[in-house]
């Protein structure tokens, strides 16, 4: 996972607001565009039933690939290995370009924000929840809320974001004119990042990563 470009992070920046601790905070942030011989160390790779293991792949663009296998109700994600090192109470925003391999039966998770099982954030896109494109939704205390459809479900490259402070994640995807806010259910402790495909029948359903970046702060969209 390679530290974050001056370059990009100055562009990543703009439309910011930053105080004193959060500027204390950027040398946390991290970018990596999943390129070289071997997945950072610093990423955990995680599988359930068939799952086959995140690997990258050597055509462009340099990318990660996650894979079902064809046995039901299995799964590939990356993740930061239980660390949980980000809190929306230092506010946060995530930006992620991700593909999947189809529309039918599978659960998409481009961007996950999870301390436990019950204390998550996610901008998910699941057949067996109904779901007819990504939503965001956001888990705590026993409780769920669910915004509305951010964009129809696609096979394109598409990038994804994610803002989040006390009180409030906002999500926006590219090709998409509304922008979702969840006010409710909000997680509090520190979580860690991950991505995941998901299959909902007997088949292989795969989603690649082109790049992930994390960085403290909230950016305005």
């Amino acid at each position: 996972m390679a530290k974050l470009a001056l370059t990009e992070l100055v562009r990543q920046l703009r439309g910011h607001f930053l105080g004193r601790t959060e500027w204390g905070e950027i040398a946390r942030a991290m970018h990596d565009d999943f390129w070289g011989d071997a997945i950072d160390v610093r990423w955990n790779t995680a599988v359930t039933g068939s799952g086959v293991a995140a690997a990258l792949q050597s055509t462009s663009p340099s990318r990660l690939l996650l894979d079902t296998g064809t046995t039901i109700s299995s799964t590939s994600e990356i993740n930061e290995g239980g660390v949980t090192k980000w809190n929306i109470t230092d506010k946060l925003t995530v930006r992620v370009r991700s593909r999947m391999s189809g529309l039918a039966t599978l659960r998409h998770i481009p961007i996950a924000l999870q301390d436990t099982a019950t204390e998550r954030i996610l901008l998910e896109y699941d057949t067996a929840s109904g779901d007819t494109g990504w939503v965001l939704r956001t888990v705590s205390g026993g409780g769920t809320t669910t915004s509305p459809a951010i964009l129809a479900a696609r096979t394109d490259w598409t990038t994804f974001w994610l803002a989040a402070e006390s009180g409030s994640v906002r999500a926006r995807i590219e090709g998409a004119s509304a922008i979702v806010e969840n006010t409710a259910n909000i997680p509090a402790g520190d979580m860690e990042f991950r991505s995941l495909i998901g299959n909902n029948a007997a088949a292989s359903r795969t989603s690649q990563l082109d790049y992930v970046t994390i960085w403290p702060g909230k950016t305005l969209f």
